[in-house]
């Protein structure tokens, strides 16, 4: 950038081009807000910029380590050892790293001695089941299922056995938290509020339920902010929901003439077709393709915008910078109208 452009950068509103299809979008609000934010936390912002090479902005505010993280805390079971036992390594996989998440340490097997808890897959014979609850009840450490059944009787577990808490698969994180804290009977050494641990695992199950409902399908990425984009990637991917990413309008629409996407998530403002007529030139393919589903994803959070957004024929709106709550909710309620 060029110094005049550095004097004014912090300023509302400021924005060189204020077209849709300009190369960079925004509003000329976020570098405002940032110092306001950073002020506010007795920080400072910088910039350096050299023109033709690039700028880098740094912003320094003083912090201190929280120690353990919210989700650690509301199950209050760090530090706690579980063996897990499923004939799926994908499962066991997936078992091990949430309860990692919770600070719980993952062992062996051949460790079992050692364990606080043992998940065991429900669907392995009668005969081994019983052999590991006997071994687990004289250890006097607790027993978790891990319900293959998806709701049929096929892996139902022998009466004999006893009553033995199961956490379903695939893995909801707040039921799996709920019945391992039961199990290890922890104490949580800070709670935190009843709204957020609603609104936290409210977010989970709806991220959940999306990844459930896009598995093995593809999502239309549409986004030229490289940013933006990787945010957006990365929160998918941890869901195992598989990304295609395109970087304009035009290239969109290209996209959806060769193939064949579930949902698509629509930057507005975008270089050589923007997101409002690249929707209106999806909705004109004939056919199941003109009528995919469409998620609006702009820096614009006024009404009117929202308006002209669902005006072009897209089916929900998304205001940047997207967070994963929001995200998670916007696709859980376009999806669930989609099943409808």
């Amino acid at each position: 950038m060029d110094p005049e452009c550095i004097e004014s950068l912090f300023q509302e509103f400021t924005q060189a081009d204020s077209s849709t299809t300009r190369e960079f979008g925004g509003t000329g609000l976020g570098l405002s807000i940032t110092r306001r934010l950073t002020e506010a936390m007795q920080g400072r912002i910088e910039v350096s910029s050299q023109l033709g090479c690039g700028s880098q902005f740094s912003v320094r505010i003083p912090a201190v380590a929280t120690g353990q993280c919210a989700e650690t805390r509301q199950v209050g079971c760090s530090g706690k050892r579980a063996v897990v036992i499923d004939s799926s390594d994908l499962v066991r996989q997936a078992v091990e790293a949430a309860a990692t998440r919770l600070g719980i340490r993952c062992m062996h097997a051949n460790d079992l001695n050692q364990a606080d808890v043992l998940f065991v897959d429900a669907s392995l014979p009668q005969s081994k089941l019983g052999a590991l609850k006997r071994q687990a009840d004289s250890m006097e450490i607790p027993l978790i299922w891990l319900d293959h059944s998806h709701g049929n009787d096929a892996s139902q577990v022998d009466p004999a056995l006893g009553s033995i808490p199961r956490i379903a698969l695939p893995l909801h994180r707040s039921a799996f938290r709920d019945v391992l804290r039961d199990a290890l009977r922890c104490n949580p050494a800070e709670q935190e509020s009843s709204i957020q641990g609603t609104a936290q695992s409210s977010s989970e199950d709806d991220m959940d339920w999306v990844a459930t409902a896009l598995d093995g399908q593809t999502v239309l990425l549409v986004e030229d902010n490289q940013v933006n984009a990787r945010v957006a990637r990365r929160h998918f991917e941890r869901a195992g929901v598989k990304i295609h990413h395109v970087w304009n309008g035009a290239e969109a629409v290209q996209a959806v003439r060769e193939a064949d996407y579930c949902l698509i998530l629509m930057d507005c403002q975008m270089p050589v077709m923007d997101g409002y007529r690249a929707t209106e030139a999806i909705r004109a393919l004939p056919g199941p393709k003109g009528a995919t589903q469409i998620v609006a994803m702009t820096a614009h959070a006024m009404s009117g915008d929202r308006d002209r957004c669902l005006a072009a024929g897209m089916d929900d709106y998304l205001t940047k910078p997207m967070r994963p709550a929001d995200l998670n909710s916007v696709l859980a309620r376009v999806l669930n109208r989609k099943a409808a």
